[in-house]
Formats: C-alpha cells, structure tokens, sequence
C-alpha cells in the first residue's frame, strides 16, 4: 500500500510540469481514486467496499478518457484496465458475496494498479525522450549546428 502511493506521487511530482496536461492529469486522477478508496476503506471499516471501488474507478474512467481530452492510445490502455477492475468489482462483490473477494480481488486490483501506474510513467518517459530526441535532430532547436549541416560543407 505505502510503496504504491510513494510511486504514484513520484510519478505525480515528475510528470506536474510537463507540456501535455493529459499526462500529469492522469496521474493526478489516478492518485485521487487511490487516497479516495483508501479513505472510503478506513471509513466504512469494510476490506473490500466493492460498490464504492466501483463507482471509484468508473468516474476515474470517465474522467481519464473523456474529462482530459481527446484521449491518447495510453489513456485507452488505463481505460482497458479500469473495464478490468470493474468488471473484478462486480464479480467479487456479487457472485462471490464478498468473502473470497478479499483475497482474489485484492490480488487483481493491486497488479493491474502497478500496471496503470507503469503505463502513465512509461507515457511521460516517452514523451521526455521524445522531446530529447527531437531536440538533438534539430527539429526544435535554433543551435546552427543542429541541422546536421557540416561547418566545412559550405
């Protein structure tokens, strides 16, 4: 739990200035459904308060893919995941009546966290090393020499 959310606000702290607003968004909403699950759990003292955990990830969804934007290929990859964790919520809240559902769904829910938390990082890696590469080819830059042209070509 705790190694989690020192990932997920490392992840927030490196991605809050960058250019696309999607990418600090998302890990934005991502810490706001955890800190809002985690206060729902320590509130009602249920384990796996799956109704809540429902409605959490369906608005965190929602505001992912349709709230940020026109919705990037890694946005669809968290929304695939988020269809997922819903449809875990919805098996281990009603089919298993919420006993097994501690230990199965807990096991799903956390796997596929580290795995949207690894998505937005590997988006805001790609798109640092893309400006990077960018800047080095001279796409961007004004440096004389970054156009690839040779000084002795002339």
């Amino acid at each position: 739990m705790w190694p989690y959310l020192a990932a997920l606000l490392a992840l927030c702290a490196f991605t809050a200035l960058m250019r696309d607003v999607r990418i600090p968004g998302t890990a934005a909403i991502l810490l706001a459904n955890w800190l809002l699950c985690t206060a729902v759990v320590r509130a009602t003292g249920e384990a796996y308060p799956w109704s809540w955990f429902f409605a959490a990830d369906y608005l965190a969804a929602f505001a992912i893919l349709v709230l940020l934007g026109r919705p990037a290929p890694w946005q669809a990859a968290i929304g695939a995941i988020y269809a997922a964790q819903l449809i875990c919520h919805a098996a281990c809240g009603i089919y298993l009546g919420n006993t097994a559902a501690n230990y199965y769904g807990y096991h799903f829910l956390k796997w596929s966290s580290w795995a949207q938390l690894g998505i937005v990082a590997a988006w805001a890696c790609y798109e640092v090393a893309g400006s990077r590469w960018l800047l080095g080819r001279g796409a961007s830059s004004s440096h004389p020499g970054a156009t690839g042209a040779s000084r002795t070509s002339r």
